[in-house]
């Protein structure tokens, strides 16, 4: 299983349950670093002692006395409530399927990033081997999600070379990204790549804005931010400039 994980695409989201025995001991596939461990709250979003609690744990959702549909309906019976890790990671994958059903390119790394920064800090200040980032917060996902926004200006246009300016809003906040670039001619040649560093402010918005030069014949830009100079995956979506 270990091997099957780890060589899937980066477009796929893993999702499991953290485990229902309140141990310390790592479960799988919840642990495997490429999965998304979900541990389990109560109504007063107090973590269950039957909530697996080790540094595998991701993220916490509901999961005590959630009502579902029971898997005796042939006998009349329609719901029933449950408790457990396993009724908590719905919550989750619910998540990322309104995530991937709005943009099918998003990859686990950047679900990962977004989910984390939008939580709601339970317990210990910042990241705890209870709550993990904290209790998934459906709305303010979605909202961080659909509206980051690059803004690219055309700042200046000769025969010569074309100046552009990039910036961006609704970034995680008071953090560092990588900015990668790439230039390409109307025949789809890569003319050039480059590279630059942003860092936002506690609202989320790039403090420096990116001036990008490049030759006459380039048609279209695409950029890309990573979340980190080890992690060299897209964070969020290729955003592509075209020449009008």
């Amino acid at each position: 299983m270990r091997t099957a994980i780890a060589s899937l695409p980066p477009e796929v989201i893993l999702v499991a349950a953290a485990g229902n025995d309140g141990s310390h001991i790592y479960q799988y596939p919840a642990s495997y670093p490429e999965v998304i461990s979900v541990g389990f709250v109560d109504q007063n979003e107090v973590i269950s002692p039957s909530s697996q609690k080790n540094d595998g744990i991701t993220i916490v959702a509901p999961g005590v006395n959630v009502l579902g549909l029971d898997n005796t309906l042939y006998q009349g019976t329609n719901t029933v409530y449950g408790s457990g890790s396993s009724y908590a990671a719905p919550h989750v994958t619910a998540v990322a399927a309104l995530a991937k059903e709005a943009n099918a390119s998003l990859t686990r790394i950047s679900f990962l990033e977004l989910i984390t920064s939008t939580a709601k800090d339970l317990g210990e200040l910042g990241y705890d081997t209870s709550y993990g980032f904290g209790l998934v917060q459906v709305d303010a996902f979605m909202n961080r999600f659909l509206s980051f926004e690059m803004k690219a200006t055309l700042l200046e246009s000769s025969e010569e070379s074309d100046t552009w300016q990039f910036s961006w809003m609704n970034l995680s906040a008071s953090n560092t990204y990588l900015v990668l670039g790439a230039s390409y001619d109307g025949s789809g040649r890569m003319v050039e790549v480059k590279s630059f560093l942003v860092h936002s402010d506690i609202y989320g918005r790039a403090m420096e804005a990116v001036s990008w030069s490049s030759p006459y014949e380039v048609d279209k830009i695409k950029i890309f931010i990573l979340s980190s100079l080890q992690e060299c995956r897209p964070l969020y979506p290729a955003e592509i400039v075209r020449k009008t």
